[in-house]
């Protein structure tokens, strides 16, 4: 899981190793949250969405997971007003920092490869992340040089 989110392994590598876990452990369902992520990531949403019937019973997997994987899944399935009313209801709180950049990626990227859904959604959309402020450096600064004294 961590490596699926810190992107250390593609979602493919992750889908291939907990297709085997599962197989071999089929009462740790747990293992379907992480497939279920790596099947959303790698643009696989009907992959995803089929493992939410195991995701249900899991006690181990927290329901705000549940539900941000849900929506997220329906979401790049196309069907966005579910996954967008699932979405609304997570408590966000819950989440690790990088969770919550890799679930923010997962709807940026739906803005852009759906455009033509909505015409108010703008054409570029830029990471989450890259909104964050950052310092700025002295000799970057508009009307600065970058030459050393």
């Amino acid at each position: 899981y961590l490596a699926l989110i810190h992107g250390a392994m593609l979602p493919s590598e992750v889908i291939h190793t907990q297709s085997k876990l599962i197989a071999n452990h089929p009462d740790n369902v747990e293992f379907n949250a992480t497939l279920m992520l790596a099947d959303i990531l790698a643009g696989q949403p009907k992959d995803a969405l089929a493992c939410l019937p195991a995701l249900r019973i899991s006690k181990r997997v927290t329901p705000m997971m549940k539900i941000a994987l849900e929506g997220s899944a329906r979401i790049v399935a196309g069907d966005t007003r579910t996954g967008t009313d699932l979405l609304e209801g997570v408590n966000w709180t819950e989440f690790k920092g990088q969770e919550c950049s890799v679930f923010r990626r997962i709807q940026a990227k739906q803005i852009v490869v759906r455009p033509q859904r909505s015409p108010t959604v703008p054409s570029v959309v830029t990471d989450p992340d890259d909104a964050l402020e950052r310092p700025t450096h002295p000799s970057t600064e508009p009307g600065r040089s970058r030459a050393t004294p």
